[in-house]
This record gives structure tokens, C-alpha cells and sequence, in this order.
């Protein structure tokens, strides 16, 4: 990481940065100045945050001079080196004739912050589970402790600071207000007004404890706070100035929570900060305890988990070992009894796409209580109504031998012992598993069953897409191999990851995939890709326009699938299900249009298209007229494809997969021409589609097009007339929207 400042060399009007940064869009302007993202040109136009430090200076040497003050006050910023924290590269010096700024670079975090997540949430009647609300609570508390145990305190936890990156969902502390502080501190000591309203406060109202609010103060304490603030208006869905009673200092929201967590976040937003949980350790271990959360002074606790300073350990190993771990031969998909990684007890560690070594895991060869995915929860309650009975008996029977055989007086009554109640309000049964928690593995159970899913083809699933967020975890366990999830307190946090996987596909699978496609997981084969091709076949439509729009559905859902070889595993079974769709909607109508020139020669049509979704037009053309097609659509947002009547080896297509918008050319094959069109945005959009021939024999010049881009599924399956890819791998890496 850079530890002193750099020039960016002369600036102009129309580059505010310098030379070696390229503006993309104003991100935002505030009490220090402008935000801007912007591209690093001299590192392959790498993108990132460029925030105004200093304004516009006319002398030079008091840009030298806040240049000194910030890497002397801000050396600790440059030690920042966590997994979940934007990098500071450097302190940008940008100079005209006359003046100078001075910026700070960060890396720039891909993804919506929580408060979009939330309002999205809103907008859809919701708010954040329990469990997502927990887990983040895992996330980020080892990031507050790293940060503090360097000096730092962050003073501005919310929403809007917390971004769930794209690549692989964990959330990213952005916009230290620590930052601002030191920002406000080199302006004092020089004197410097600034371009906008000076910075009297640093934090957001409602977020912010009253000591920082008040007297500027802050430490470890005030980060909890607000992390706590953040956690309960996700899990509420309300403004904090709803949930808060300034005048008495007391929170609500409580009672849409577990007891156990909602006393822990009720202690981290204590008024008085000598009452509040002192560290992320202590909050750490209170969430790893059985014990009742007491909201009064806090005491030091003993061990934590995960390990402080850093990320939990299944976020740690590197993509490739993922990979390694992904590549194996054909799965089986019979339904056998299995043991689900949420359930396992012992050291064997599954492997995602090893059926042999996986899915074959009886319960005695786990050894492990038995399989609770929601299952057996109502079996477990009957057999418990019949647990004191047998103890009694059991006890009245061992002192009857007792005194059978000893001769001795006979034995006191036996007192039950009065259940501990913090335990009484977090254990359920003999698991170890929370109210919370079995409640949340009944529900995976329920919504499964009602689409018609096995149990093990659904773990298949679950397991797939947990390894691939989490690849660390197939080198966790003992000697550096996989580690098993077991029933232990300290594995609550990998539990709800996993169970967080599963309810989140299961949404997934819910809004997206016919229920009649899904009971046909773990089946779909070779057999079915026969049937589309000639269901589709049946109404002029080509393989390869049911893959375009199979193509954009499954990309669309997951997109960390683009350019691998995925068709053999489990989630390949997903793909074939999406396909199955299609090739309904195709053959039925409801996903395919048919374009009649008889009676006009121009057509068109206003069209809407969800994320993901396609639409395939059909023009039944005469050889010699001339085409025209313009399409009106947001900028980036599709892919449109134009295929031939009769597809060659060397001529499959008149241009596929093409960001363009707009075409012209003469028609040189009679016969139905498909037209595909794709959403491949992550909004709906609307679209309007204009189709218009002449008969004439001289076509305008062909605007040029991109070569065209192969299915996941390969050429093989299009009409048994196109090339065949060299791997799936390639195919898929090719048919990915940019």
C-alpha cells in the first residue's frame, strides 16, 4: 500500500483529476467536497473512489503542508489491510497554473449499499430475517475488532456505509468517518474554510450514540452502538427516529427478534457507555454463550469466535482452491438419505460435487445425531412430552434396587432441578439448536416441500452454492482439509450461513422456475434436451434460440457460473430446469411473437422484459428482400441474435449475442428468420421492437457486427446442423452478457 502522497500531474477544465485518472460519474458532493468514481489509467483503467481532501489552494505551500499533516495523522488509515475495507492507495495531488487539491483514493466496492437493500425490501412489503440480521452481526463484528485494535474507531456505522459486494455477498465498511475527522483537523490547523458548510458533526442522526452526538467523543463503544442501531432498523424496516425515544434514550423492536439477540443488540445501544458490551469480543462471545445477556455494566468475557482481527475462516482461501475442489465426474442424482452440511456432527466434510464421497453419507456412518433440516422437529417435541416420565420411572426403579439389595432407609424425594431460564429460552432440544434456528430449519423444510425438491437434491444445491461463497471452508478443518459443521455453539455462524444459502434459493427458485420444471430436478437428461429441440422445432423456433433465452435466465440468477463447466454438477440440473421453461413458453406462445408482412411491411411492437427474460419474434422471409430492424432500449440492457432459415457450419447466423441495436441487409434464404431478444439487465425494461422489408435488390452497406457467441449447452444440441465448441467451459465463458 502507498504511504505518501503522489502527483497527478496538471489538471484541465475537463479533468479534475489529472492525467491519471479518468472521471466516470460524480458520485456525491459533501461538506469536504466532491466523490468521484473514477478509472486509474496507468493500472488497465482500474476503477475507484476519488474523494476531495483539501479544496482548491492557491498557495503550494499549504498543499505541502496538508500533505504533511495527513500522513502524519493518517498513517493508520494506511495500515488498514482487511478483506472488508476499502484500500487507501494514495493522496492525490492534482495542480493547474494558479492552484492545487488534494483527493484520497480508495478502492472502489461493487455492489448496493444495505439501505438500497432495505428500501428494495420495503418496496416488496419485507425486511431483513433474523438470521441475515445475525450473520451480518458475525461479519462485522471481527472487523470492528480489527479496526479498533490498530487505534481506529469508524464513527459513522449505517446503512448507507455498509455495501454488500457483488462477488461474493460479504458486507464492506466504506466511508470511515475518521477520515472526515482527520480531514477537519488538517483544515483547522490550516486555517481552511472549505467549499461547502463547515463539519460540525461526524455521523448519522439516529445512528450515532448521544456522547458523540453530543461532545464529538467516541470509541470502541460507539461503533457497537451503531452496528447495533444498523441491525435493528434492517430487522424492523424502520427509520431509526421511529425505533428511538431520544427523550427517554431507549430503543423498540426488540420483540420482532429472539430473546437472545435482541438482548445483546439491546445492550450495545445502552445510553450510558460503561453499560454497553466493551468490545466486539465481549459481544462475540455473548452470541457464542448460552448465558442470559444481562443489560447492565459489562464484564470482560473470555474467548471468542471467529478469531479477532480478521475474517471468519471459511471467507480466507483463494477462488482457485474452490475451483480445484469443483471438477469431477458425472453425479448421481438418486435421492437417498443424507446427512446435510447444516446437521453434520462429525469430521467428514462433504464435497459438493463428489457423490461418492458426499451423497452416500449414511446417518451410521456420520455417527452424528440425526438429520434435522425441520424433518424431525414435530417427532422430537411428541418423544419430549415422554421424557419426564421415563426419568421418574427410571429414578423410582434405581432406588427401589437400591433398597432391595442395600437394606438401607429409603431414599429422600427426589427434587427436580428448576431449569436455567436462559438456557430454557434458547435451547430446543437435544441439537443444541436455538428457537431461532429450528424455527428457520422448519421453514427451509416447509418451502422446499410445497415445490415438490427431494432432500438431498436440494442439499446437492444449497451445498454447491455454500462452498462457492465460502471456499475457505474446504480447507478449515483438521490438516488443512474440510471441516464439518457440527451442532456446537461455535458453529452457529456457519450454520446460518449455510441455512441463509438455502433460504435465499430457495427464493430463487420460488420467483423464477414453474414448480412443474423443479419436481423434474435431479432427472433432467439427455432425453429432455431431445424433447425442446423438437417442441420448439414443432413451431419454427431453433435450439438456438431456446438456449439464448435459458442462457440469459440462468446468468441472470447466477452469475458467478459465467465461463465454467457446470452442466455435471448439480446446479447444471437448475440450468436444464430453466431451459424446460422455456421451451414451454416458447412452444405455447407466451415467450415467442410471429412477425406478418403480408399485409404491411413494417411492424412494430412495445414490449416489456423482466431481468433475464427473452423473447423470440419469428419473420418469415423471401430471399432478395431487404431488412430492417431497429431496436429501442436502454443502453446496455439486451442481446439481440438474428438467425438463418437453414443454419450452416460456416454461415449459423446473420450475427448473435450483438449489443447493437440496429441492422440492415439484404435477405439471401426464404424461410423463418428467428429474431432474439434478451434482457440482460438487472432492472425490467421496456423495449420497442421495429421490423420493416422491401423488395428490393440493393441492400444499404451491413453495419458490422461481433462474432457470434455459442450457448452454454454447446452447438451440438442447435438443430444437429452447427459447430461444436471445444468445451463447455469455453461455451459458456462466450454466451455471458458484458
Amino acid at each position: 500500500m502507498n504511504s505518501g502522497a503522489n502527483s497527478g500531474g496538471r489538471s484541465d477544465a475537463a479533468s479534475p483529476l489529472g492525467d491519471r485518472y479518468k472521471v466516470v460519474r460524480e458520485l456525491g458532493r459533501g461538506g469536504f467536497g466532491q466523490t468521484y468514481l473514477a478509472e486509474n489509467l496507468s493500472r488497465h483503467n482500474e476503477r475507484c473512489v476519488v474523494k476531495e481532501f483539501v479544496p482548491r489552494l492557491e498557495d503550494k505551500a499549504m498543499i505541502e503542508k496538508a500533505k504533511e499533516l495527513f500522513s502524519r495523522e493518517a498513517n493508520a488509515l494506511y495500515q488498514l489491510n482487511h478483506r472488508q475495507i476499502p484500500e487507501f492507495h494514495e493522496l492525490l495531488q492534482v495542480e493547474t497554473e494558479d492552484s492545487g487539491r488534494l483527493f484520497l483514493v480508495q478502492e472502489y466496492i461493487e455492489g448496493p449499499t444495505f439501505q438500497q437493500l432495505l428500501q428494495q425490501r420495503k418496496n416488496a412489503g419485507g425486511r431483513f430475517r433474523e438470521s441475515e440480521v445475525t450473520q451480518l452481526l458475525y461479519d462485522l463484528l471481527p472487523v470492528l475488532s480489527y479496526i479498533h485494535s490498530i487505534g481506529i474507531i469508524h464513527r459513522d456505522i449505517s446503512p448507507d456505509n455498509l455495501i454488500s459486494r457483488r462477488d461474493d455477498g460479504l458486507p464492506v465498511l466504506i466511508d470511515f468517518g475518521s477520515v472526515k475527522e482527520i480531514a477537519a483537523a488538517v483544515r483547522s490547523q490550516l486555517s481552511i474554510e472549505g467549499v461547502g458548510p463547515a463539519v460540525t458533526r461526524i455521523g448519522k442522526v439516529g445512528y450515532v450514540p448521544p456522547e458523540q452526538l453530543s461532545t464529538g467523543n467516541a470509541d470502541p463503544t460507539s461503533d457497537l452502538y451503531g452496528l447495533a442501531a444498523t441491525l435493528l432498523v434492517l430487522a424492523n424496516g424502520k427509520d431509526p427516529q421511529i425505533l428511538h425515544d431520544t427523550l427517554h434514550g431507549t430503543w423498540s423492536g426488540f420483540d420482532t427478534l429472539s430473546p437472545k439477540l435482541g438482548a445483546i443488540l439491546e445492550k450495545m445501544l445502552q445510553v450510558d457507555p460503561t453499560n454497553r458490551f466493551q468490545s466486539a469480543e465481549e459481544v462475540l462471545a455473548a452470541l457464542s454463550s448460552n448465558e442470559a445477556v444481562q443489560n447492565a455494566p459489562a464484564v470482560s468475557s473470555g474467548a471468542i469466535y471467529p478469531p479477532v482481527g480478521m475474517a471468519t475462516p471459511i471467507d480466507t482461501a483463494p477462488q482457485a482452491v474452490f475451483d480445484e475442489h469443483m471438477h469431477s465426474e458425472a453425479m448421481a442424482y438418486e435421492d437417498a438419505t443424507v446427512v446435510p452440511i447444516s446437521a453434520v456432527g462429525g469430521q467428514r466434510m462433504v464435497d459438493p460435487e463428489d457423490v461418492s464421497s458426499t451423497y452416500e453419507t449414511t446417518l451410521a456412518e456420520a455417527n452424528v445425531h440425526e438429520p434435522d433440516i425441520g424433518e424431525n422437529l414435530e417427532r422430537r417435541e411428541e418423544r419430549q412430552a415422554l421424557i419426564p416420565l421415563l426419568i421418574m420411572l427410571g429414578t423410582l426403579g434405581t432406588l427401589l434396587l437400591f433398597a432391595w439389595f442395600r437394606l438401607r432407609r429409603p431414599a429422600a424425594p427426589v427434587v427436580a432441578e428448576t431449569p436455567n431460564p436462559a438456557v430454557s429460552e434458547t435451547v430446543v432440544d437435544r441439537s443444541g439448536f436455538s428457537l431461532e434456528e429450528a424455527e428457520r430449519k422448519r421453514e427451509i423444510r416447509d418451502r422446499r416441500e410445497v415445490l415438490g425438491l427431494g432432500e438431498n437434491t436440494f442439499i446437492r444445491l444449497v451445498d454447491q452454492l455454500y462452498y462457492a461463497k465460502y471456499p475457505g471452508q474446504l480447507t478449515s478443518g483438521p490438516d488443512g482439509g474440510r471441516k464439518a459443521l457440527t451442532t456446537a455453539p461455535e458453529d452457529e455462524p456457519l450454520r446460518i450461513r449455510w441455512d441463509e444459502t438455502a433460504l435465499n434459493l430457495l427464493s430463487t427458485l420460488e420467483s423464477n422456475i414453474s414448480a412443474r420444471s423443479l419436481q423434474g430436478l435431479s432427472s433432467y437428461s439427455e432425453n429432455d434436451r431431445a424433447r425442446w429441440q423438437s417442441d420448439v422445432n414443432s413451431v419454427n423456433v431453433g435450439t438456438r434460440a431456446l438456449y439464448d433465452l435459458a442462457d440469459a435466465k440462468f446468468l441472470r440468477l447466477f452469475p458467478d457460473r459465467a465461463g465454467r463447466d457446470f452442466l455435471e454438477q448439480p446446479i447444471g440440473q437448475l440450468y436444464y430446469a430453466i431451459s424446460d421453461d422455456r421451451a414451454r413458453a416458447i412452444s405455447d406462445g407466451s415467450a415467442r411473437e410471429n412477425v406478418d408482412f403480408a399485409d404491411t411491411l413494417r411492424q412494430e411492437f412495445d414490449r416489456r422484459l423482466s431481468p433475464g427474460d427473452g423473447r423470440v419474434y419469428l419473420l418469415e422471409l423471401t430471399a432478395g428482400q431487404l431488412l430492417r430492424l431497429n431496436l429501442s432500449a436502454p443502453t446496455e440492457s439486451t442481446l439481440l441474435s438474428l438467425y438463418l432459415p437453414e443454419p450452416t457450419e460456416d454461415n449459423p447466423a446473420v450475427f448473435a449475442d450483438s449489443e447493437q441495436t440496429t441492422w440492415s441487409g439484404s435477405i439471401d434464404q426464404s424461410g423463418y428468420y428467428e429474431l432474439v431478444v434478451v434482457n440482460t439487465s438487472d432492472a425490467a425494461i421496456d423495449y420497442q421492437l421495429t421490423a420493416s422489408v422491401d423488395n428490393v435488390t440493393t441492400a444499404p452497406p451491413v453495419a458490422p457486427v461481433r462474432e457470434e457467441l455459442p450457448s452454454i449447452l454447446g452447438e451440438e444440441e442447435s438443430d444437429g446442423e452447427e459447430t461444436t465448441t471445444d468445451t463447455d467451459s469455453e461455451a459458456t465463458e462466450s454466451s455471458s452478457p458484458e
